[in-house]
């Protein structure tokens, strides 16, 4: 636990016994303290889990039945929509045309 070395040649055995105990109480003392951090911690998570199931428990379901939006709103929404799905269309047809062609390609070797 120390930097220094000790001459332990010239100690008594007495004296390094009580020097052996009082190593050994700290590192008990320092054991303690952890145990106790431990626990708080582990009770600091119960709680937790508690709060949590709770929570879980409390969340309701919800259901969107209807929502107001005037025409005006409506008509660009429906166009930028529109346009987003169209391009989406084209990347995705364009991608499955590759994955199709690589496919032909692959397989029309087998056929040769």
């Amino acid at each position: 636990m120390t930097s220094q070395p000790t001459n332990t040649s010239q100690k008594n055995p007495v004296e390094m016994l009580r020097e052996q105990v009082t190593l050994l109480d700290q590192m008990n003392q320092t054991q303690q303290e952890q145990l106790q951090v431990l626990r708080s911690l582990s009770e600091q998570l119960a709680h937790l889990q508690v709060e949590v199931k709770q929570f879980a428990q409390s969340a309701s379901r919800v259901r969107v039945e209807d929502f107001n939006m005037p025409f005006s709103s409506m008509v660009p929404f429906l166009f930028k929509r529109t346009f987003a799905l169209f391009i989406v269309s084209i990347t995705l047809g364009f991608i499955s045309f590759c994955i199709f062609f690589v496919f032909m390609i692959v397989v029309g070797s087998y056929f040769r």
